[in-house]
């Protein structure tokens, strides 16, 4: 069963989002599963748009310096 509640699919979506896949061969397993879950919804593709958009923009924040 797919699951289509948004905070299952977020918190899903965030954790493949924070995952180094660039890093990894094109046929690793990883991709293929993150493959397989994108396909299976499009409520997957897109909460995981988002979450890479998030997580791309949080590599631009320059870390905190404390005083």
């Amino acid at each position: 069963m797919i699951s289509t509640d948004k905070d299952d699919i977020w918190a899903i979506a965030w954790q493949w989002a924070q995952y180094p896949i660039q890093d990894m061969p094109s046929d690793h397993q990883d991709i293929q599963r993150l493959n397989t879950w994108l396909n299976a919804n499009v409520l997957h593709k897109q909460a995981y748009k988002k979450a890479a958009h998030l997580w791309l923009m949080t590599g631009f924040i320059p870390p905190t310096t404390e005083s």
